[in-house]
């Protein structure tokens, strides 16, 4: 179900519960587009993609060289983005106010070395 906002696309990936509010509200305006999406397919037209650093999404990224802004919530997943970021495959924010996300993401999107680096991963491990 993509989403505009200041000229992105976002694709929104996530269980029923996730999205339930978000086609409620869009039933009530009228611009839901009911869409089955796998994450492989999600992520074949993304340029970046947000999350907690979880494996099952992290991987898939990586796999498909969509470089990731990881944003942990959890020990497992920042130890995930420590040893990401050690190695050029993401970057990571905290979401304490030192930055805002359109910062983070702009840096990351800006971010050519990563892009590449990512890709290359992906080539190498596909």
């Amino acid at each position: 179900m993509p989403l505009k906002f200041n000229a992105l696309k976002i694709t929104l990936i996530g269980g029923a519960v996730f999205l339930l509010p978000l086609i409620v509200v869009g039933a009530l305006i009228g611009q839901v587009v009911p869409i089955v999406l796998t994450i492989a397919d999600a992520l074949g037209g993304c340029d970046l993609v947000v999350g907690h650093g979880g494996h099952g999404t992290t991987c898939a990224a990586l796999l498909a060289g969509v470089p990731t802004l990881i944003a942990s919530a959890q020990s497992e997943q920042g130890l995930t983005a420590h040893r990401l970021t050690r190695h050029g495959l993401a970057k990571t924010w905290r979401p304490d106010g030192t930055q805002a996300a359109s910062a983070a993401i702009a840096a990351a999107l800006a971010d050519d070395a990563l892009r590449g680096a990512v890709r290359a991963f992906a080539r190498e491990h596909r």
